[in-house]
């Protein structure tokens, strides 16, 4: 009887695991719906923030001697040596280490 009653109560809690299961998913309390123009001015804020960061990094790598208009030669390590002397102010006169 009393495997009964395990089996009995196993398939009890098996057979309301998905009622409990959407029953949680129910949010408390609903969001407010975004129109087209709030999503639009997000997208564009965002577009606008990330812009500024972008330019505000190419400024900064630029004034530690990196320059986009240079020759193709001096690329890869013209760059290395902005981002070395950007990230390490006191050791800008110091070459990268490898």
């Amino acid at each position: 009887m009393q495997v009964n009653s395990t089996v009995w109560l196993g398939a009890l809690l098996a057979a309301s695991l998905p009622v409990m299961v959407f029953a949680q998913e129910q949010p408390t309390s609903s969001p407010a719906p975004v129109t087209k123009a709030q999503a639009k001015a997000a997208r564009k804020a965002q577009s606008k923030e990330a812009r500024e960061v972008r330019n505000a990094e190419l400024k900064k790598l630029e004034q530690n001697g990196y320059g986009p208009q240079a020759t193709q030669q001096d690329y890869p390590q013209n760059l290395i040596r902005a981002e070395h002397k950007a990230a390490n102010p006191d050791a800008a006169s110091s070459p990268p280490s490898r």
